[in-house]
């Protein structure tokens, strides 16, 4: 088009139409390349990040009662002191762990107890008692020191399960077993615990 010309009224808007029409075309067109490639479909199956978000959550579960321990513990400290915080953080860890004694877990903890015990469900049961027992004894302070030396002996009696559910890949609660290091260097950090609030109270 020559300078100085200009389109007629009708031939602009059939312009912008077409062009918008066009835009519309390409618009799921794009969208749908931004998507997540584990949100497509292949072969059937729907990708949609399961096996991420399924990740995330075994993680997510296998530090629960680590999380649960340092979390009542800083939100305690301060208003209550470090060894009241520390006495009912481990209590509520050690109830959130004896739960799984008769939940849906209850079957794989049973696996998880060495073949030398006749009754592997039958321990389960004791030791998911001595844990709430455990709990219990660590918020009175009169009892708290012998509750936590329990509770330290415990630790160290259920360890070998830990360690026979990391050699042989037991699933427990359909996800693998922590492993032996990562379960190791969580257990040290319950016996720390223990250990401290026995101090604790001596001091």
């Amino acid at each position: 088009m020559a300078a100085g010309q200009t389109s007629a009224p009708g031939l602009e808007w059939i312009i912008i139409s077409e062009d918008f029409a066009m835009q519309k075309r390409l618009l799921p067109i794009s969208t749908k390349k931004l998507q997540p490639v584990c949100s497509r479909q292949a072969l059937g199956h729907d990708l949609s990040c399961q096996a991420s978000g399924s990740r995330d959550r075994k993680e997510f579960l296998t530090m629960q009662p680590l999380i649960v321990l340092v979390t009542v513990f800083l939100l305690l400290i301060f208003p209550l002191g470090w060894w009241t915080a520390l006495r009912i953080a481990l209590a509520a860890m050690f109830l959130l762990t004896a739960s799984a004694h008769w939940g849906k877990r209850r079957e794989d903890l049973v696996r998880m107890v060495p073949t030398v015990f006749p009754r592997p469900d039958l321990m389960v049961t004791i030791t998911g008692i001595c844990e709430i027992l455990g709990a219990i004894g660590l918020i009175i302070p009169r009892v708290a020191t012998v509750a936590a030396i329990c509770l330290t002996l415990l630790l160290l009696a259920i360890f070998p399960a830990n360690i026979r559910a990391a050699q042989q890949a037991i699933t427990i609660g359909g996800r693998p077993a922590t492993p032996l290091l990562l379960r190791t260097l969580i257990q040290v950090v319950f016996l720390a615990a223990t250990i401290s609030v026995i101090v604790g109270a001596r001091i």
